[in-house]
């Protein structure tokens, strides 16, 4: 699930978070799959359903939910239950992992050199075994991943595979090993 920033596409002075998800898959079952491979999958998944088009028809379709009379007579214990099983059967648990990019955080000059570092904070997945988000500010660009507590082969992984490529890694972790 790949968040969509809505204001590239529709004006909002909002305040609030207005996104929707991109959805990516990757069908395991069709084969071993190499980086560059997985990078075109994402890429033109993400092509066809990160259109104008495409994002207001989703909106559309949700603001006619809660539009409907209908769902306006049913109480809200059993909405809020409803909606509960939706998310089980179609939020976190379909998905493998969760990728956020918030993009790049910009401070005024005056602020820069009072900042060390810049980091995102991720939300406790329910489901998934990792979460990843990445922000970028000045020059580094900071991945942050939660939920791999346990098992930390995908990190371990990924940031090799940085090291092969020539990218500098460097490592900083609040784990206790």
């Amino acid at each position: 699930m790949i968040p969509v920033d809505l204001r590239h596409f529709f004006p909002s002075s909002t305040l609030r978070n207005f996104i929707l998800t991109a959805r990516v898959a990757v069908d395991p079952e069709l084969g071993e799959y190499t980086f560059q491979e997985l990078v075109e999958q994402v890429r033109h998944s993400l092509r066809l359903q990160i259109t104008r088009q495409e994002l207001q028809a989703r909106i559309t379709q949700n603001v006619a939910l809660q539009r409907s009379q209908w769902l306006r007579w049913i109480p809200r214990p059993l909405k809020n239950r409803a909606i509960a099983l939706g998310f089980w059967l179609s939020g976190e648990r379909p998905f493998s992992t969760t990728f956020t990019n918030p993009g790049i955080f910009r401070v005024p000059p005056s602020m820069e050199e009072h900042l060390e570092r810049v980091e995102v904070i991720l939300g406790q997945s329910y489901t998934g075994p990792a979460n990843c988000a990445a922000i970028s500010c000045g020059d580094t660009f900071t991945f942050c991943f939660s939920g791999t507590q346990r098992e930390a082969d995908l990190e371990r992984e990924f940031f090799r595979w940085l090291v092969r490529e020539g990218v500098p890694v460097k490592v900083i972790s609040n784990r206790k090993e």
